[in-house]
């Protein structure tokens, strides 16, 4: 019985999928307001982990997740740049 008990141990630890084919995803949102007082940038990142996802699905994630606004008025210029990048 024990040897029964080990052989079934061993094929379901060997049988369990080993490569979950997981992403990590960074996206950093940066901020850059220039003014007739000059120039400030914040920067802020964010990461999760996609798994189960196929290649084109996760490069559709990263566009759809990445932008870039500008936004003026008079002097005043606000750009927003949004960036997401995963790797294996």
């Amino acid at each position: 019985m024990k040897k029964i008990l080990t052989f079934l141990f061993a094929i379901s630890l060997f049988s369990c999928k080993q490569d979950q084919s997981c992403y990590e995803c960074t996206t950093t949102i940066k901020i850059t307001i220039i003014d007739s007082e000059g120039k400030d940038t914040w920067s802020v990142s964010d990461k999760q982990s996609k798994c189960d996802v196929t290649e084109s699905e996760i490069r559709e994630y990263e566009i759809a997740n990445t932008d870039s606004v500008t936004y003026t008025n008079g002097q005043a210029r606000i750009d927003t740049v949004i960036v997401t990048t995963c790797k294996k």
